[in-house]
Order: structure tokens, then sequence, then C-alpha cells
């Protein structure tokens, strides 16, 4: 019988905006709680220490500002795009990395735990959650699946696929 996809899933969307959306108001909120005038640092630099100031202390802040911003939406998108997760007619998939890629595949007879997890903020805020999958012959999670959307959701089809390989 060939294999063929039944559903893909990665990292909740709405996890990774309120973790940008976190990131860039704390970030701004760092940058507007800085004084707006901070050419006392540069007199300082040029009077007593006698360095040359090229570039003032607020335009290096914005840079800074900027070059924050743009590592931590570059992590989130190599969050979302590294986290790929396949569900077969016959097999669980697990594709991580991206650009030193690793594929994990879990049968599903040989399941034999599946466990949910949702804090409070995961529940009610980003409606997201944690799904840790045990397989026989081991007592420790082979996988660990974060923030996924409707994690007990993704549980139930998975026991759905499950019953039906069973039938086959």
């Amino acid at each position: 019988e060939n294999e063929k996809i039944e559903k893909y899933f990665s990292i909740s969307k709405i996890y990774i905006f309120i973790n940008l959306f976190f990131h860039t108001c704390l970030s701004y909120l760092f940058f507007y709680l800085i004084p707006k005038d901070l050419s006392f640092i540069d007199n300082f630099l040029i009077q007593n220490i006698k360095i040359p100031v090229y570039i003032s202390t607020n335009t290096i802040l914005t840079y800074i500002l900027f070059f924050y911003i743009t590592i931590i939406s570059l992590n989130a998108l190599y969050i979302r795009l590294s986290n790929n997760y396949y569900l077969t007619n016959k097999r669980l998939i697990i594709r991580t990395g991206l650009f030193d890629i690793e594929i994990k595949t879990i049968e599903y007879d040989k399941i034999t735990d599946m466990e949910t997890k949702q804090t409070f903020f995961e529940r009610f805020i980003s409606f997201s959650g944690d799904l840790f999958i045990s397989t026989a012959g081991t007592n420790i999670i082979d996988a660990n699946l974060y923030n996924l959307d409707s994690p007990n959701e993704l549980k139930a089809d998975i026991n759905t696929l499950r019953d039906r390989v069973k039938i086959i």
C-alpha cells in the first residue's frame, strides 16, 4: 500500500506571532526608556577619552534595536520552518532542522503513550500546547512536539490513525 500524508502540522502560528509581538514590544519599551538625548555620552567620549564620535549614540541604539528585531524575526521564521510534522496513513514523521535535517519516524503500532501539556498561557492566549509521545520498549519520551496548535485534537487524530492501522 502506498503511503500518503493525512495531515501536516508545525509550530503554532499564533505562538510565533505572540513571541514576535512580545519581543518587539519589549525592545521598543527598552528603546523608549533610554533618555532621548544621549549627547552627553558623545561629549564624554570626545572630551574625556578623546575618542572621535562619527555616529551619534542615538543612531547606534536605533541600529541595535533594528538588529535585535531582525534577529528575533529570523529566529521565529527559523523555528517555524525547521519543525515539520506529518501524519501519514502508516506513521508519524518528525522533520527538524533547516540546514542540518533530522528525520525521525514513529510507526503508529509502536506508540504506547501520548501526553499533552498546556500551560495557562498556552491554553487561553496562544491556543497551543505540547505533545509527548512514548513508544514500545522505552520508558522515555521519544518525541517532544512543542507549541502545537490544538495538541488534544492532534492526539485524537493520531489515535484515529492508530486505530485505522490496527484494522488493516
